[in-house]
């Protein structure tokens, strides 16, 4: 697993909101090409009739949203939460950044000065 110790320990002991569900069904051929995660999230997003399905990876996005469904990734979520006051954005990417993730530079740096930028106007 190449999640850190952190992320490992949290899930294995998840808090009480948590809920992990499996996916009963899922024999859909057209989601072949992308990896059982992404998989499993889209075929879950559609049985619960998801209002968001948090997913980054590009074509996952793609045939989620072909498929009708309302998609957003970690960035989104970060933007968000900082537009809520939950966190500073700068911060949130310079941690995000010396992990595995990866984003467009150019939206990263969009969205910094877009940050940048309200919070001069408050």
């Amino acid at each position: 697993m190449r999640s850190p110790v952190l992320v490992q320990n949290w899930i294995n002991h998840p808090p009480a909101w948590l809920v992990v569900q499996t996916v009963k069904d899922s024999s859909d051929r057209t989601l072949d090409v992308l990896d059982r995660g992404e998989q499993a999230a889209i075929l879950l997003a559609e049985h619960q009739r998801a209002s968001l399905l948090l997913i980054d990876d590009l074509l996952g996005r793609q045939i989620a949203q072909s498929r009708g469904l309302n998609v957003t990734g970690l960035l989104g979520v970060l933007d968000e939460a900082a537009k809520q006051d939950l966190i500073y954005f700068p911060d949130a990417i310079s941690r995000l950044q010396q992990t595995t993730f990866r984003a467009s530079t150019q939206l990263i740096q969009l969205l910094l000065e877009q940050h940048q930028s309200e919070k001069s106007d408050r």
